[in-house]
């Protein structure tokens, strides 16, 4: 890494020498997002950036292409002071430059097989967040007029859509050698190598479908390795394993999630969980990915819980519109026009969630405690005060079985995952 500074603020590499240990933690190579102001001039490679403060012209060129999860404001401010430049300037070109992107330690190469609903909300919100290059992922499906209509309507999202799985998994390992060609090149870093790259198969057939499909391309994911990610409810790993080894010798690294449809706004929930072949680094990676379009990503120990999590958030969305649908319908009955009923039913829940983050969760404040400020039963309790006409709402819906009928219906899901686990 060399810094090159404007006239009469040039300073040598080894009066910057004491940051470099700082900015090599923090920073291991820079993407550029979408939005780039003429105060953040990218340059002829994306790795090369043009800041202009004023009259003191700075370049920073980060030689090696790794990532920038995230940079500390202190950090930031002495490295504007060596190299001149006003630190409100150099905080808003970081921020310019990075904001909302957190570009993985892997580039990944995404191949999906069976892209339904959930795959691709998936990849129109890895769009949305600009978190992977459209060049960079495949799907792959059974019909060619389910190919035609994955071809218009997600077009310049993704690169090829194929009827053929051996041939996207194929053309993966195709782009992974183009891209470890071009890191070699010249150009880029010495220290670019294949392994900044990752083969992800992403796996969202159904349950029923999944032993001929893992038999079909077992061959191949054995010759070409890939990270295989399963999104399936009720496949086990060691299913996974089996059906494409044929041993549970042979190691393949599985990782398995469960996120669910909010996926597609950027608002998606995911309970992650690898196999004993996954490094760090895959799991590490597919958290990174999530991460863009779900705001929540839970890393589990135990496989046998994503039952438990497909039953919860994976299910979980479409409880919340059954209760918008009857509510909506409620709200008709007593007169309401059907905009009316239908916007007002839609913001009660998002306030909700907005009132129950702000409350309950522990992500909104950052803090590294488990232990809510709240609970829900609390939260609830605060806005539905005794002898009020939301404490006898509830008081019909306790009459009614409310609390017993969800819990039992939560279980009927749970027990299906469990079933369709044990399935062979």
């Amino acid at each position: 890494m060399s810094m090159n500074l404007g006239r009469n603020h040039r300073h040598s590499l080894r009066a910057t020498a004491c940051l470099l240990p700082t900015i090599s933690a923090a920073c291991g190579s820079i993407r550029p997002s979408r939005a780039v102001s003429p105060s953040a001039r990218c340059l002829a490679t994306e790795t090369s950036f043009d800041v202009h403060a004023r009259t003191k012209p700075a370049v920073i060129y980060f030689a090696k292409p790794a990532v920038v999860p995230s940079v500390e404001a202190p950090v930031l401010t002495l490295i504007g002071e060596k190299c001149g430049v006003a630190p409100a300037i150099w905080s808003r070109f970081f921020s310019l430059v990075f904001a909302s992107t957190r570009p993985p330690i892997v580039t990944p190469i995404f191949r999906c097989l069976g892209p339904g609903k959930l795959a691709i909300a998936i990849v129109e919100g890895l769009h949305a967040a600009d978190r992977v290059h459209p060049r960079n992922i495949t799907l792959s499906c059974r019909r060619p007029e389910h190919r035609d209509q994955l071809q218009r309507t997600q077009k310049g999202r993704v690169g090829t859509v194929t009827v053929s799985n051996h041939d996207a998994i194929a053309n993966g390992q195709r782009r992974l050698a183009q891209l470890a060609q071009r890191d070699a090149a010249p150009v880029c870093s010495s220290s670019c190598s294949p392994s900044h790259h990752r083969h992800i198969l992403f796996l969202t057939v159904k349950p029923t479908d999944f032993p001929a499909l893992c038999q079909s391309i077992g061959p191949l994911v054995r010759q070409c390795k890939p990270l295989v990610v399963s999104a399936t409810p009720g496949i086990s790993s060691a299913q996974l394993q089996h059906w494409l080894t044929g041993s549970s010798e042979e190691g393949v690294a599985i990782v398995r999630c469960m996120p669910n449809t909010p996926t597609a706004v950027r608002q998606g929930a995911v309970a992650i969980v690898p196999n004993g072949h996954a490094s760090a680094r895959d799991l590490a990676l597919v958290k990174d990915i999530f991460s863009s379009v779900c705001p929540v990503v839970e890393v589990l120990q135990d496989e046998a819980m994503l039952n438990s999590v497909a039953s919860l958030s994976g299910s979980g969305p479409a409880y919340f519109l059954y209760l918008l649908e009857v509510m909506e319908q409620a709200g008709k009955d007593l007169g309401l026009t059907p905009t009316a009923a239908r916007e007002l039913a839609i913001q009660s829940c998002v306030g909700a969630g907005a009132l129950a983050q702000s409350r309950v969760s522990r992500r909104i404040d950052g803090s590294s405690s488990r232990s809510p400020r709240s609970s829900f039963h609390e939260l609830r309790q605060s806005i539905a005060p005794p002898g009020g006409s939301t404490q006898e709402a509830f008081r019909s819906l306790d009459a009614d079985g409310w609390s017993r009928a969800v819990r039992n219906a939560m279980q009927a899901s749970y027990r299906k995952n469990v079933a369709m686990g044990s399935e062979d």
